[in-house]
Parts: structure tokens; sequence; C-alpha cells
């Protein structure tokens, strides 16, 4: 069954079967005064942001602000979704030990996709598509807080680290139970336009070096 990948708004979210529909997990903060870490204006947008929640509710504002959300679909029906934005759309990541997140990077809130539809790929599609996106505008990389299989509690939103390792992420900041992940997306750009280069020049079976890497065609 084919399957299509694209960004949804707040209404067609709200309209899925879904649980990740009515999840506020990321939006809680006990910090009455949350602020996120970066820049000014990083500072500036989430104060914004946080005190704008409490009157307009979590997602309305979350969308307003910039976040993001991209759903799987295979024929009419949901397969899975990724949340992602501003690290400071997600308040919630001010619990972790691993707090701040890298204020320019991508952060994802939550993969998560229907069980039965768990052995088709879906949460890797939705990964690559979302990195197509970030190469397009220049983000220099992707974080997420992983969950190590040795955590006995279901925390929601959380994703296996060794489902982030296999799709290319990073150990960044290291936790016993809920590391952050990091995915360079500037180094993958490098390497994408490597290999059209390559292909252009018709450089098979020729030894390529570039500095700092060797390619074999």
């Amino acid at each position: 069954m084919n399957t299509t990948i694209r960004n949804i708004g707040l209404k067609e979210y709200l309209d899925l079967d879904i649980r990740c529909a009515h999840c506020h997990f990321w939006f809680e903060c006990s910090d009455k005064n949350y602020t996120a870490s970066g820049s000014i204006l990083n500072i500036i947008k989430s104060k914004l942001y946080y005190r704008a929640r409490f009157r307009k509710g979590d997602l309305e504002c979350f969308y307003r602000y910039g976040g993001k959300i991209k759903a799987a679909f295979t024929g009419d029906s949901i397969a899975g979704i990724i949340i992602y934005g501003k690290p400071y759309l997600f308040p919630g990541v001010k619990s972790f030990k691993i707090y701040p997140p890298d204020p320019e990077a991508t952060f994802i809130g939550c993969i998560f996709v229907k069980s039965q539809h768990r052995k088709m790929f879906i949460g890797q599609r939705l990964l690559l598509s979302l990195e197509q996106d970030m190469i397009k505008k220049r983000v220099k990389a992707l974080e997420i807080i992983g969950q190590r299989n040795t955590v006995q509690e279901q925390k929601t939103a959380m994703v296996p680290i060794g489902f982030l390792i296999k799709n290319g992420f990073y150990i960044k900041k290291n936790d016993s139970r809920y590391p952050l992940m990091r995915l360079d997306i500037q180094s993958m750009a490098f390497d994408f336009k490597l290999q059209e280069v390559l292909k252009k020049a018709v450089l098979i079976n020729k030894r390529v070096e570039v500095p700092g890497r060797l390619y074999n065609g």
C-alpha cells in the first residue's frame, strides 16, 4: 500500500484518530517564568509563547509560533506522525536532566506510529521527510530526547534510542534514562551534494580524495 507524508494543519490534526492529538506532555512545565536558552530573540519569543499558551491553548499556540506536524497516511488511514519545531515550543523539556537542547536545532517532540503499521518503516519515512525539509531550510541539526530500554516506566512521547541510532542519531548529552540525541543535518547535506557531484563527473570505480574524507566510487 502506498504511503504519503505531508504536513497537516491544526484542525486536521485534531480530527485524526490518534492518541497524540490529545496529548499535552511536552507543553507541561512547572516553571511559571519559563524562558528558553539561546539568543535574546529566542528568549523573548519563548516568553511570549509560554504566556500565550494560558490564553489560547497549547496546540493553537504551538502552530501559531511555528510548530509543525507531519503525518503519514496509508491510503485514507493515518499511520503515524512526527511533531517538531523550535525547542522553546516544548517547555516540558526543562524537566529533563539534559536541558537545554541546542536552541538553533529543530527539536522533535514525538515520533508515533500506530502498532499495525510498525513493520512498514513509517517512522523512518517520517524522519527522512523531515531531514529533507531541514536540508532545504539549512537547519544545522535535529535533536530529540531518547529513552533507554532499561527504563521501566512508560513515558509518553519517548522514542527508544536504538531506533534513533539506527537512523543516524548519536548521544549528545548522556543520561541513564533519557539522553539527548542529535543528528547533524549540515554534514548530511554535504554528503548528498558530494554524491551528486560524483555522479555527474561519472567517477565510477575511481578513488576520490576530499579534505577530511575518502570516497571510493
